[in-house]
């Protein structure tokens, strides 16, 4: 078994097919898509901003979701409160 891999960090180069779209992400967590904007500008969430647009890095995003930490603000993302 591999070890778990880190989440980019800035100037890593990294795969376009590992970004999941912002619709994809909301679907996962089962929120709106305007909920998972507020959450990624408030640092809720793993999101990486690029100008004006926040991508959102599938294998660190799944992490995330796993990791018993998140397991709150997921709950709160879902009730409708971003924070």
């Amino acid at each position: 078994m591999s070890a778990p891999r880190r989440p980019p960090l800035r100037g890593d180069v990294v795969p376009s097919a590992e970004f999941v779209s912002p619709p994809t992400v909301a679907a996962w967590l089962g929120i709106p898509v305007p909920t998972l904007y507020t959450a990624a500008e408030r640092g809720l969430l793993p999101a990486i901003r690029e100008g004006a647009r926040w991508r959102f890095h599938g294998p660190t995003v799944r992490a995330w979701m796993e990791a018993p930490a998140s397991a709150e603000t997921r709950r709160r993302l879902r009730g409708g409160a971003a924070g």
